[in-house]
């Protein structure tokens, strides 16, 4: 076990942060990612020999963040899902070409308009030249699956929506633990 030091907003580990994901893109990176107590999202690199301080990189709208999931994706970009307060998703990728987090794509509520709990699932594969796919796995409040699909790369990304997969045999294990009310 290393100890990472104090998160971003200066809070104990205990609490201190909401959502934490990592992702490696090369064998001499990886970033750590996490949605700290304030709802922002805060980043820090590990370039193989040392960590960089950590940077906010803030929230997409007023609404807090609450859940990060990240994975390495294609043409030197990192992908990463956040579901916000509201229950809406979120994609924000990493461009290591430019060195820079790429703008905020809302992707939305799940079919037609219900609260996606957990943006959990994150796929991406190569399509051509610098496009790459994301698919994005997550279930709603209504118990319900959904998978969305966007496409796009460093200079541009369009979301395709999301999918109805029904509702899995053994819901149960899929519902919140806490509801919103």
């Amino acid at each position: 076990v290393i100890d990472l030091g104090a998160l971003p907003t200066g809070t104990s580990v205990d609490g201190g942060a909401l959502g934490v994901g990592a992702a490696a893109y090369s064998s001499t990176a990886l970033f750590q990612v996490v949605v700290a107590v304030d709802g922002n999202m805060y980043t820090r690199k590990w370039d193989g020999t040392s960590w960089s301080a950590w940077a906010n990189g803030d929230k997409p709208t007023g609404d807090a963040l609450m859940t990060v999931s990240c994975q390495a994706g294609v043409i030197y970009l990192m992908d990463c899902l956040f579901g916000d307060v509201m229950g809406r998703v979120w994609h924000r990728s990493y461009y290591d070409g430019g060195n820079a987090w790429l703008d905020w794509h809302n992707l939305d509520a799940v079919g037609g308009g219900t609260i996606a709990y957990y943006a959990s699932g994150l796929g991406t594969s190569k399509i051509i030249d610098d496009q790459g796919a994301l698919y994005a796995l997550t279930y709603g409040e209504d118990g319900r699956l959904y998978l969305g699909f966007g496409r796009g790369g460093a200079s541009s990304f369009e979301w395709y929506g999301w999918q109805d997969l029904g509702r899995p045999p053994d819901q149960h294990t899929f519902l919140p633990l806490v509801s919103r009310e």
